[in-house]
C-alpha cells in the first residue's frame, strides 16, 4: 500500500509538471503544435487511467481550471476553418488543426464528466463542483461554436459521401469525423447532465441548486445559439 501511494504521488506530480507545461503561457495560440500535442496525449494518457471512484487525475487538472485557460482557446483556435482556397496545403493543415482540436475536446469530455449517483460525502461534492467549473467554461462566447464548427464540417463530409462536386472530389468522411461527432455529443451530454440539486437540504443545497440550474439554461442557450441542440435533436 505504501509503494502504490508513493506511486500515485509521483504520477500525480507527472501530470501536474505536464499540465503546467501547457498551462504556462497565457496565450495558448502562440505555442507549437507539437508541444500542444504532446501534452494532451499525455493528459489522455493519464485521465484514461484515473480512478474511476476518487478521479485524481481530474481533480488535479480541475486545479488548474484547464478547460477555461487552455481548452477553449484551444478549441476556438483551431475549430475554425482556415478558409480561402480549398488546396491540398491548406486541407493537411486544416487535418493537423481538427487533430489538435480532437485532442481538446476528449480532454475536455472527461473533465466535464459528472459525477455518479447524488451524496452528500465530500469526494461527490468536489467532483460536482470540478465539472460544473468545466462546464462554466463552455458558456464563454464562441466555445461551444467552436465545436460546432468541427461538427459541421464532420456533418458535412458525411453528406458528401466522397462524390464529386464539380471537378472536385468531396473529402470522405472518415474515422476522426466520426469520433469529432461522437465526442461533440458526449461532451454536449455531459454539459446537459450536471446534477441541479446537491445534498439534503439547507441553504448551501439551494444555492448550489440554483447556481446549477442558471449554469444549464446558460449552456442549454449557448447550445441552441450554436445549433448543437440541432444536432442532438
Amino acid at each position: 500500500p505504501l509503494r502504490r501511494r508513493d506511486d500515485d504521488r509521483a504520477k500525480l506530480q507527472t501530470l501536474n509538471n505536464r499540465t503546467l507545461t501547457l498551462t504556462s503561457n497565457p496565450t495558448p495560440e502562440t505555442r507549437n503544435q507539437n508541444e500542444q500535442s504532446g501534452c494532451l496525449k499525455d493528459l489522455l494518457r493519464f485521465l484514461r487511467r484515473d480512478d474511476p471512484e476518487s478521479r485524481p487525475a481530474a481533480a488535479a487538472l480541475a486545479r488548474f481550471n484547464l478547460c477555461r485557460s487552455d481548452l477553449v482557446p484551444l478549441l476556438r483556435r483551431y475549430c475554425s476553418s482556415n478558409g480561402g482556397d480549398n488546396d491540398e496545403e491548406e486541407g493537411e493543415e486544416q487535418e493537423q488543426r481538427d487533430a489538435l482540436a480532437l485532442a481538446a475536446l476528449k480532454v475536455a469530455a472527461f473533465l466535464t464528466l459528472p459525477p455518479g449517483a447524488p451524496s452528500d460525502s465530500p469526494l461527490w461534492l468536489a467532483q460536482a463542483d470540478a465539472a460544473a467549473a468545466a462546464a462554466e467554461a463552455f458558456a464563454a462566447p464562441g466555445a461551444l461554436g467552436a465545436a460546432a464548427e468541427l461538427a459541421g464540417r464532420a456533418l458535412a463530409r458525411a453528406a458528401g459521401g466522397g462524390e464529386k462536386n464539380g471537378n472536385e472530389k468531396s473529402e470522405r468522411f472518415g474515422d476522426a469525423d466520426a469520433a469529432a461527432l461522437q465526442l461533440v455529443l458526449t461532451l454536449v451530454r455531459n454539459l446537459l447532465a450536471a446534477p441541479v440539486t446537491v445534498g439534503k437540504g439547507g441553504q448551501g443545497s439551494l444555492s448550489r441548486a440554483a447556481s446549477a440550474a442558471s449554469l444549464r439554461a446558460r449552456l442549454v442557450a449557448k447550445l441552441s445559439e450554436s445549433a448543437l441542440l440541432d444536432l442532438v435533436l
